[in-house]
């Protein structure tokens, strides 16, 4: 175990060089079937490398803080930040940004309140603000998901709609079922995973843990509260998301925008 640890302090530039090979990969596949996601792949491999290199360092300055005032300022700006990022991906969708930040901010606000409120993890930025991080970049993927079922839901059942629409139901009558059908699939991955994880996902707080020679029963049980807070988080965002996107394609009269 020891052993592995030292080979993963050893890697640095010539392993990340080395690295490049699953990039180039992916843009190969991406010019193969003109997918014309190029510039967004090595874009996002740039990003990937600059933001970790920059939280890396961050992260001291972060974990040294102490005030509360300090630890709710920054994550505000985590969440106004994944709001940003998860309603540009909806920009057919009005108020997308606004939207995303609501179900981030209740997400977050009821799941990393919980942690502390409960006493699950200690009160600690050390502990906080990492499952914080973990819980905000979850919430910002279902929350893109959300956006897009509830937009493709609408149009491919736009008919039913209306006609529900003309026989007198409300627009949130029209839309319970549809609805309901979008928030089970924007889920569809988080369950998935929850079924996979120890099978073949091998979780890497978890994981890291142990080759650092964590107790097991320990690493586990951090590992099982941040998935449990993953479902929490998940469910939520997706529930708002959905809910207050699918009323921005309808008039205060209950009409089915274009």
């Amino acid at each position: 175990m020891n052993d592995i640890a030292a080979v993963w302090q050893n890697v640095g530039w010539k392993q990340i060089a080395s690295a490049l090979v699953f990039v180039g990969i992916a843009l190969v596949l991406s010019r193969k079937q003109n997918l014309g996601l190029e510039k967004s792949f090595l874009i996002g491999m740039v990003r990937v490398f600059v933001q970790l290199m920059v939280v890396g360092y961050v992260l001291n300055v972060v974990f040294s803080l102490k005030s509360v005032e300090s630890i709710v300022g920054l994550l505000s700006v985590m969440v106004i930040i994944g709001a940003f990022t998860c309603g540009r991906s909806a920009p057919d969708v009005p108020h997308a940004t606004v939207i995303a930040f609501i179900g981030l901010a209740t997400g977050t606000l009821l799941s990393v309140g919980l942690l502390a409120g409960l006493s699950i993890v200690p009160s600690q930025p050390r502990q906080l603000i990492p499952l914080a991080g973990i819980a905000i970049g979850m919430g910002a993927n279902v929350g893109t998901l959300a956006f897009g079922r509830v937009r493709d839901e609408i149009t491919a059942n736009k008919a039913k709609i209306e006609a529900a629409l003309c026989l007198g139901a409300t627009s949130s009558e029209a839309m319970q079922r549809h609805l309901r059908l979008s928030l089970r699939r924007t889920l569809a991955p988080t369950l998935v995973s929850l079924k996979l994880v120890g099978i073949v996902h091998l979780p890497g707080a978890m994981t890291g843990m142990i080759l650092a020679g964590a107790n097991v029963f320990e690493a586990v049980s951090i590992q099982v509260v941040v998935f449990y807070l993953l479902l929490c988080q998940a469910t939520v965002v997706a529930t708002i998301v959905s809910h207050l996107a699918a009323r921005q394609f309808f008039s205060s009269d209950h009409r089915l925008l274009a």
